[in-house]
């Protein structure tokens, strides 16, 4: 099975990943190809590096490259998590490659988001600023830029993470149990 997960900032993802991870799942990203290439060109690995460097891929080597960078590592016997799924052309891509894909998309409040974010990247990121980067990544004025609610439209499962971890894990658990 090979399970994509795209989502809001701050909605839980990683989260998810690490979920899935327990159950057995590999976990690949679109965002570490990036990081992959930044490292290999020497350039900082910052947010706004990776959001440039992932759109000029996308615009160089077409909307799926980072989908076709990551199916390279993909081995037929292994279950997958792949997180950072940003743009449709990435999730179209992996569903034409393999049948069994299946895409979730995690949402949650905003506020609740922001909360997150500033815990765990800084404590000097402010509201306004996150908004922003959220609404640049949720409808890009680029068609190669981030698309996360086209991508919302073409997933299989949604969950709102608003509540506790708990709630949060009974959900994945439940998508897991359906699908295995």
């Amino acid at each position: 099975m090979i399970l994509g997960i795209s989502g809001t900032n701050g909605s839980g993802k990683d989260t998810a990943a690490a979920y899935f991870e327990t159950h057995g799942f590999l976990h690949l990203s679109l965002s570490e190809a990036i990081r992959d290439t930044l490292r290999s060109e020497g350039q900082p690995l910052t947010k706004e590096a990776q959001i440039a460097k992932g759109l000029f891929l996308r615009q160089t080597y077409g909307d799926s490259i980072l989908a076709r960078r990551v199916a390279e590592k993909i081995l037929p016997q292994h279950n997958y998590v792949i997180t950072s799924i940003r743009h449709p052309a990435e999730a179209e891509y992996f569903r034409k490659l393999f049948p069994d894909f299946l895409l979730l998309y995690i949402d949650a409040d905003p506020l609740l988001r922001f909360q997150r974010v500033k815990e765990r990247f800084s404590p000097s990121f402010d509201y306004q600023s996150f908004l922003l980067m959220d609404q640049a990544a949720q409808a890009n004025t680029s068609a190669s830029g981030q698309q996360i609610l086209l991508c919302a439209k073409q997933a299989d499962f949604h969950i709102l993470n608003n509540s506790t971890q708990a709630a949060f894990t009974t959900a994945l658990h439940n998508i897991l149990s359906q699908q295995l």
